[in-house]
């Protein structure tokens, strides 16, 4: 399939080069991956548009396991800790293997099911507390002793409250918005109902159908900039193609939730959209903190919407934008040059 790119920083680097008025905060790590990243054409379905990001290169190569691949080889064991605590679990890496878990992916069973809070790289032999959310109100009684992958990813909006690090009635009300605006019950107010409800399940299907097959389409596909009508509302973009592949499924299945529950939105997201917003993320600073377990996590508020990132060895292992309420990036001139 013919594919049209354009990198995403160089033609704006050169016309910065003659603007002395401009100054530009350094986060090393993530204008140097910037740098490596193009803007394919996009997707569409319906309300939801998809524009894939390509890597010219691949600083890191890694083959890093996802939360489901390790928990289904039993290389990763997840428990609460003792006589529960909502916000903590603990996670145990038994294997060799660098293993990452994504905020916003479910976790089901013990005595309630749970939302990872954070990107973490948990190293090979070890043992973290994970910060999680609750995700399931009305429960707190034990059906297990470990928990289970929930195979699904929380929603956008969901995901932006989470790296917003909002409280637990801010989660608990999004969830139970997310539920009645896609007309689905559940006695203990548990997010994967939604995903198992079957008339969302079937109008999901409608979406992965069509665009499940994106990493495939080329083997330089890291990542994703997702529009629901003419507004942006996440960006997820990986260290290599690997990883990206493994999630995208995950991923999508999240998206399409919110696609179907904003069913009345028009238009489409251009890669014009998608190119102002990762200039903008170009010229920010982050803050940093240390990691769950190994690198660190850099933050910042960029066009409306919160970024984080996690880094390990000077490399993004995952970049991720969202708005952290029901909102959007519309349309809109940003205060720096455009990619022509």
């Amino acid at each position: 399939m013919k594919r049209v790119i354009c990198s995403i920083v160089s033609a704006f680097l050169a016309l910065c080069g003659s603007m002395s008025n401009l100054s530009f905060a350094q986060t090393p790590e993530i204008q140097e991956y910037l740098k490596t990243l193009e803007i394919g054409d996009s997707f569409n379905y319906r309300n939801l548009t998809i524009i894939p990001i390509y890597a010219k290169t691949f600083r890191d190569k890694t083959d890093y396991l996802t939360l489901d691949e390790a928990m289904s080889k039993g290389y990763l064991t997840i428990t609460e800790l003792e006589g529960g605590r909502v916000p903590q679990v603990k996670l145990k890496n038994d294997s060799d293997h660098y293993i990452l878990v994504v905020a916003g992916e479910m976790l089901k069973g013990c005595k309630q099911d749970r939302l990872v809070g954070r990107d973490g790289l948990i190293s090979p032999k070890k043992e973290v507390i994970l910060p999680v959310y609750c995700s399931e109100r009305g429960r707190w009684s034990s059906v297990s002793n470990k928990f289970e992958s929930g195979m699904s990813q929380a929603e956008p909006h969901l995901r932006g409250m989470l790296y917003s690090r909002k409280n637990q009635d801010t989660i608990w009300g999004g969830i139970r918005n997310s539920a009645s605006g896609l007309g689905v019950n559940s006695s203990t107010e548990a997010l994967q109902e939604i995903y198992r409800d079957e008339k969302v399940s079937r109008k999901i299907s409608n979406y992965t159908e069509r665009l499940e097959n994106i990493p495939r389409l080329e083997e330089d596909a890291v990542g994703v900039v997702v529009g629901l009508g003419d507004k942006v509302v996440g960006i997820d973009i990986f260290a290599n193609p690997s990883l990206f592949a493994k999630l995208w499924s995950k991923l999508l299945r999240s998206y399409a939730v919110s696609a179907i529950s904003e069913e009345n939105l028009k238009g489409v997201i251009t890669k014009e959209q998608a190119k102002k917003i990762l200039n903008e993320i170009y010229r920010v600073e982050f803050s940093r903190q240390s990691g769950l377990d190994l690198g660190e996590d850099l933050q910042a508020n960029v066009a409306g919407m919160i970024c984080s990132a996690l880094v390990y060895r000077g490399n993004v292992i995952h970049f991720a934008a969202f708005c952290g309420e029901k909102e959007s990036i519309q349309k809109r001139d940003i205060r720096i040059p455009i990619i022509e």
